[in-house]
């Protein structure tokens, strides 16, 4: 009672070597010009940027300057709020105390 066994085998075609196709490259169409640009011809680059860096720079430190300033007035404001509150409560329990009594 063993089934029955075969043994079959397939061969695949050996790969064909085709030649790598050639890279495309356009035909050149009108005429070839040139220009020459020496050092020195455009600009200095160093040269040129350093007084826009000056300008953005000093005007960022400006504004950053006149942000901390406007915080710290704030914060003064603030205190001089609470000072004036708690002087206005007191002055008002003092009142009440006068009143009641």
């Amino acid at each position: 009672d063993t089934p029955e066994e075969a043994e079959i085998s397939t061969q695949t075609d050996a790969l064909l070597d085709y030649p790598t196709a050639p890279e495309f490259v356009p035909r050149p169409s009108g005429v070839d010009k040139e220009t020459e640009i020496l050092p020195g011809d455009l600009f200095d680059f160093d040269l040129e940027v350093e007084p826009i860096l000056e300008v953005i720079i000093g005007k960022s430190l400006d504004h950053a300057l006149m942000e901390v300033l406007e915080e710290e007035e704030l914060k003064e404001l603030k205190e001089h709020k609470n000072n004036f509150e708690q002087k206005r409560n007191t002055m008002l329990a003092e009142v009440q105390r006068i009143e009641a009594a």
